[in-house]
């Protein structure tokens, strides 16, 4: 069975609902393979378009977990199964 969530001190995610953590740097792999371009960057906060227009805003260094909501809305904005 997987764990449920917990938070860390700094309110960060430890774990996903299956047990393991998501980084940034791979679910930014993830969307560059399913054809997400990136278009622009500010500071930690990357912006990704596909052909139909769709915009997904990924924050946080390559080495940081993915918080759930924002993986969650990732998920179902791209249709990827990430876990």
């Amino acid at each position: 069975m997987g764990s449920n969530p917990t938070l860390s001190a700094n309110g960060c995610a430890e774990k996903t609902r299956e047990g393991r953590r998501m980084k940034v740097k791979d679910v930014i792999e993830k969307l560059k393979d399913d054809g997400w371009v990136q278009v622009r960057q500010e500071s930690s906060h990357r912006t990704f378009k596909e052909d139909n227009s769709q915009l997904i805003t990924i924050s946080g260094s390559d080495r940081a977990d993915v918080y759930p909501g924002q993986l969650s809305d990732i998920r179902r904005t791209s249709g990827l199964p990430l876990r």
